[in-house]
C-alpha cells in the first residue's frame, strides 16, 4: 500500500515518465510544477524568501542529493547573487515534495526551462545548483574543472626569448655626429729672445786703447807747435820706501 502510494505520488506531483524499466536508465520529466519544493518565483528576492521560509525542507533536499555541508553553505549564500538562466535539460538529481522530500536521479527536463544557479567550486570540482522557478525542485549537475597547471620559469623564459629573436630589429634611429672633444694644448710659455749683448761687453778694452793711442798724438803735437821751454827742466823725484829688516826675537 505504501509502496503505491509513492510511486502515484511521484508520477502526478514531479510528472516523472519511465521511457524503459530499470533504476540505472534516464527519467525524463514532462511536466514540472505538479510536485514544488519551494513553488514558483518570479524573482531573485521572491525565491531567496522561499528558500528562507522552507530553510528545513531545503536543506534535506540538498543532503538527499549528496552536497556536503561545506557545499550547502556555499549555495545558500550564493543565493542572493544567482544567475537566471536556462536550465540544462539533462541533471544528476532533482529533488521534489510530495508529503515529503524526495529525489529523483538522472533526469530529462523539457527544454527551455528558466530558473535560478549558483556555482560552488571545490579543488577541481564545479557543482552547479539549479532552482526551476516554475517548481523551485532544489537540482545538481556536478562536473570536472582541472585546473591549468603553472607553466614552469624556464618554459616562459624560453618562450620570451623566442619572441625576441623572432621580432624585426628596431629601426635605427638617427642620430648626431658626436662632436670631437679637442685634445688639450700644452701651455707653452712664450719665450722672448734677450736682448743682444752690447759690444761694449765684449769689446770694453776698446775705449782704453783708443784713450791710449791719442794721448801720445797730443802731447806730440803740442810739442811741434810750442817752444821748448829754456832752462833746466825740473825732475820730480819720488821716494820709494826701503824695507826695514827687523830680526826676530830670539826664542825663550
Amino acid at each position: 500500500m505504501l509502496m503505491s502510494r509513492t510511486s502515484v505520488g511521484a508520477a502526478i506531483c514531479a510528472g516523472l515518465l519511465l521511457t524503459a524499466p530499470g533504476m540505472a536508465q534516464t527519467h525524463h520529466i514532462t511536466t514540472l510544477g505538479r510536485a514544488p519544493l519551494l513553488g514558483t518565483s518570479t524573482s531573485r528576492a521572491q525565491m531567496s524568501q522561499l528558500a528562507h521560509a522552507n530553510s528545513e525542507r531545503l536543506a534535506l533536499a540538498g543532503q538527499k542529493l549528496g552536497m556536503t555541508s561545506a557545499e550547502y553553505r556555499s549555495f545558500k549564500a550564493g543565493l542572493s547573487t544567482a544567475k537566471y538562466v536556462v536550465v540544462p535539460r539533462h541533471l544528476d538529481g532533482m529533488s521534489w515534495y510530495d508529503g515529503g522530500t524526495y529525489v529523483t536521479a538522472d533526469v530529462m527536463i523539457p527544454a527551455g526551462t528558466r530558473g535560478w544557479e549558483v556555482d560552488v567550486v571545490r579543488n577541481e570540482h564545479l557543482l552547479r545548483v539549479f532552482m526551476p522557478a516554475t517548481c523551485g525542485n532544489l537540482s545538481i549537475l556536478r562536473s570536472m574543472q582541472p585546473r591549468l597547471a603553472a607553466k614552469p620559469a624556464k618554459a616562459s623564459v624560453e618562450s620570451s626569448m623566442e619572441k625576441m629573436a623572432m621580432a624585426p630589429p628596431p629601426a635605427p634611429v638617427a642620430t648626431e655626429a658626436p662632436v670631437p672633444t679637442p685634445a688639450p694644448v700644452a701651455q707653452v710659455a712664450e719665450i722672448h729672445p734677450a736682448p743682444a749683448a752690447v759690444h761694449h761687453a765684449r769689446f770694453g778694452w776698446l775705449p782704453y786703447l783708443l784713450v791710449g793711442a791719442v794721448i801720445p798724438l797730443l802731447f806730440h803735437g803740442g810739442s811741434q807747435s810750442q817752444p821748448a821751454p829754456s832752462g833746466p827742466v825740473p825732475v820730480t823725484v819720488v821716494a820709494t820706501p826701503v824695507p826695514i829688516v827687523t830680526p826676530c826675537p830670539p826664542a825663550r
